[in-house]
Order: C-alpha cells, then structure tokens, then sequence
C-alpha cells in the first residue's frame, strides 16, 4: 500500500516538473500574430499644418494591417485591438502628393522593443496637401414673427458678428 502511495506521488510530481517545463520553454518561442485594418491617425493637422496655410485634402491609406512578431508572453499581453498607428504631418511644408513616416503605438503594457514588425501592407501613408483657404462670413440676425401683445422686443444682436470658414478653395 505504502510503495503504491509513493509511486502515484512521483508520478504526479513528474507530470507537474513536465507541464512548467513545457510551460517555460514555450513562453519564449516566437510566434505571429496579424493586426488587420488599423485606423490612421494623423498628428499635426489642426495645428501645425494649418498654421503653414496647408491642409490634410486626403489620404492613399486609411488602414494599415501589420504582421507581428513576438514571444508568446508578449503576444498573451497584446490587445491587437488597442493597437494605433500614428502619422506625423508637422514636417510638410509644400502641397502636393507626400510620404509621410508612421509609428506604431502599442498598449501600455507592451514595450515596442519586445515586438517586430514582419510585413506590413503599407510602410509609409500617402497624403495629399492642399492650401487652406479662410473666408470671413458675416452673421446677419433676422427677427421673424411678431412680439406679442403687450410686450416690447429689445435689441437685436448677434455673437460672433462673423464666422471665418476654413478649408478647400472649392468649399470656401
């Protein structure tokens, strides 16, 4: 009875010793995993880029998918769907189609160094720049109907007295 006790215990140690071992050496083995359709954001529309007297007119992307690469304790950290990417517009000074480098922002919890980026569908986002066109449009206040009987209507006035429109030479 004693000697069958015993041999269940080391059985039972055995297959525990194996499961962490194998636990171990595959929490570092490499594996992919695919991030599909990423929004762009792009950085620096709304001010820089708008201070040049420039605007965003549109984009080649809209997306980006990438493919990464990382242990599986990274991967088990990794919510592809907080993944972001980033684009940079505040270098763009002339207007045309352009280029524009991205990066990738993952979530806190995962450190960029620890992740490799194997393809990509895109590795730089095309944007195309326009001027930006102002025009300032002065706001008329109109009373319609009557005052009721008995009350007299004040003065009419209106803030702001004009509203400066932004935006393609088209539009404006």
């Amino acid at each position: 009875m004693q000697n069958r006790k015993s041999r269940a215990m080391y059985i039972l140690l055995s297959i525990v010793i194996a499961i962490s071992f194998w636990v171990y050496v595959n929490g570092d083995r490499k594996v992919t995993v695919a991030a599909d359709k990423i929004p762009i954001d792009f950085v620096g529309e709304n001010t820089t880029l708008a201070d040049r007297g420039l605007m965003l007119m549109g984009s080649g992307d809209k997306t980006v998918s990438l493919k990464l690469e990382a242990t599986r304790k990274v991967i088990a950290k990794l919510d592809a769907s907080k993944i972001r990417i980033q684009a940079d517009l505040s270098g763009i000074t002339t207007t045309g189609w352009q280029k524009v480098n991205y990066k990738i922002l993952y979530p806190g919890t995962v450190s960029s160094s620890s992740i490799t980026v194997t393809d990509a569908s895109a590795y730089t986002v095309s944007v195309n720049i326009g001027e930006l066109y102002s025009r300032d449009v002065e706001i008329h206040c109109e009373v319609q109907g009557k005052v009721a009987d008995g009350y007299i209507a004040g003065e009419l006035s209106c803030k702001p007295q004009t509203l400066e429109l932004r935006g393609d030479q088209d539009l404006v």
